[in-house]
């Protein structure tokens, strides 16, 4: 039987002009993880992460933690189909019809354009990108040519993990950094369940998470979703 260790990405710096970097609370989620893997010698086989920074920079600090305990660690390998979707694109290209034709987005809209204060400002971010992001899973909208489906999105993201257990061999654990939309359709996938549930999953997944799977040959199970007992309580964060 062998291992898949999903993990999301620590913090990100939200609201800042470089948004795909660590915050200083993303760090500490990455090295509480990889303390937790030292001290129970849960040691990956294989590591992969996507190009996107946030992703190798917790790949990174885990796998600093882990040399430093004097274990093994192998290479990092990149695979950008476990990539993020890009929500920047999907706002751009969705919102402006969507807000016309929807008041209650329209509301929602003006709030965050509007927020002073940073909950606010979380609060209605993080309405907006739910509401939106699952109209863009429904389809039906028009979409730059630029921007992927969620169809095409899924079905990267379910190929990359597909390749990355078939390549990993029997017995083996390995590590996948990756984001949150992934990380909720692989679940999603596993559970055979509605493609709106992959939008439900995604906003629950906690940064520095880890979503562990086991896999013999074609079947996979699902064994715990968005575990953060390596983290402390007040270090717990969505975004």
């Amino acid at each position: 039987m062998s291992k898949l260790l999903i993990v999301r990405h620590g913090q990100a710096r939200i609201f800042t002009d470089d948004y795909d970097r660590l915050s200083e609370l993303g760090f500490r989620q990455a090295t509480c993880l990889g303390e937790y893997w030292a001290q129970r010698q849960i040691i990956p086989d294989v590591i992969y992460s996507g190009t996107l920074l946030r992703q190798q920079q917790t790949a990174d600090a885990v796998a600093d933690v882990l040399r430093d305990s004097g274990h093994e660690v192998p290479v990092r390998r990149i695979d950008e189909g476990v990539n993020e979707y890009p929500a920047e694109k999907i706002m751009k290209s969705l919102l402006p019809a969507l807000r016309e034709s929807d008041p209650e987005i329209a509301q929602i809209a003006s709030a965050y354009e509007h927020a002073e204060e940073y909950q606010d400002r979380y609060r209605s971010l993080h309405q907006l990108l739910s509401i939106v992001v699952l109209r863009w899973i429904e389809g039906g909208y028009q979409i730059d040519h630029d921007l992927l489906s969620w169809a095409e999105f899924s079905g990267r993201v379910r190929s990359a993990f597909d390749e990355i257990m078939k390549s990993a061999g029997s017995g083996c654990t390995a590590a996948v950094f990756t984001s949150g939309g992934p990380v909720a359709i692989s679940v999603q996938t596993v559970l055979q369940a509605p493609e709106s549930t992959a939008a439900e999953l995604n906003w629950r997944v906690n940064n520095g998470s880890v979503t562990r799977m086991s896999w013999s040959g074609s079947r996979v199970s699902l064994d715990a979703f968005n575990d953060t007992g390596h983290l402390p309580f007040d270090m717990l964060s969505y975004r």
